[in-house]
């Protein structure tokens, strides 16, 4: 049996909304030839659709049932900030019961699907340059949004692996 790829080096590579999209666009793509491998535990429409349920949400707001531990949005804003900004967020986080019935897809869901709930969230989140507290990182500008939301994009595209292709 053939060796698992490793996950793609995709830090600093995507900037803003449109540029989620694009590679999300290009990987379902890859996906409909055959030609994409995932190495981590969900599908590329399931990491899809976690990125344009963000997305939504710093438009529109979060759920109340998405509220953190104030000690723990605390700790997070005043030393983990900045790295998940730059960097990108660790790897197998569990998230809280709440935090999955929202960011978390069933397996079966289809990429085409999760693709056109991104195209939303993209055309809402260009059409206004409000945008929402995060849960755990409180108020976050414009650009501070568009970092988080790319690093975070990088994180979980990572785990897609074009099988015969130059990238």
């Amino acid at each position: 049996m053939p060796d698992q790829p490793a996950r793609r080096d995709t830090l600093n590579t995507l900037h803003n909304p449109n540029d989620i999209l694009a590679e999300c666009e290009r990987l379902a793509a890859a996906e409909c030839e055959g030609r994409l491998t995932m190495v981590g535990d969900w599908t590329l429409a399931q990491n899809i659709n976690h990125l344009a349920q963000l997305m939504h949400r710093t438009v529109d707001g979060f759920e109340p049932d998405l509220r953190v531990n104030p000690l723990l949005a605390w700790f997070m804003r005043t030393f983990l900030k900045k790295r998940l900004l730059t960097r990108f967020p660790p790897t197998g986080l569990k998230l809280k019961p709440a935090f999955q019935r929202v960011f978390i897809a069933k397996p079966s869901l289809d990429t085409e699907t999760a693709l056109d709930n991104l195209r939303q969230a993209v055309e809402k989140s260009n059409a206004t340059t409000t945008r929402h507290p995060s849960p755990i990182l409180g108020e976050l500008t414009l650009n501070e949004w568009n970092a988080f939301q790319s690093r975070h994009a990088e994180h979980h595209l990572s785990f897609a692996v074009i099988q015969n292709s130059g990238n």
